[in-house]
């Protein structure tokens, strides 16, 4: 009967401890960061980084969690395209230009951890004309 009772309790922690680990599992599950588009974050919860403490430049930012090290996904605000964007660039609002999906033009200037800087100019255009040859 002791041996039983034994047997009894043994399982009963057993179960417990199991079950007890799987609800840690599913509560880490939920707490867990949700990737998120960087106009719906909090500024000062973001990343420090040009990209994305730029007002401008962090719309078009297409997620916080950096794609490749050191480049976020930019999605063009036409709708058309995405590409690698340097975390330490910033986009130029006023020289931003966009006529529909058929065309969107801006310029870029990058600062790199080294001081070093360049400009990215960015001219997309789908309008297509045709050519008679008389």
């Amino acid at each position: 009967m002791f041996i039983k009772r034994k047997r009894i309790i043994l399982v009963l922690l057993s179960s417990l401890f199991v079950g007890g680990c799987q609800m840690s599992d599913e509560q880490s599950n939920e707490t867990k960061p949700v990737e998120q588009k960087p106009s719906e974050v909090a500024v000062e919860e973001l990343p420090n980084t040009r990209a994305l403490q730029d007002e401008f430049t962090r719309e078009m930012i297409k997620s916080t969690k950096e794609t490749e090290k050191g480049y976020y996904t930019l999605e063009s605000k036409t709708g058309v395209y995405e590409m690698l964007f340097p975390a330490g660039g910033g986009i130029d609002g006023i020289g931003y230009k966009q006529n529909g999906e058929s065309s969107e033009s801006f310029l870029a200037g990058i600062l790199y951890e080294d001081k070093s800087s360049a400009e990215l100019r960015i001219n997309y255009n789908t309008i297509l004309t045709s050519v008679a040859l008389i």
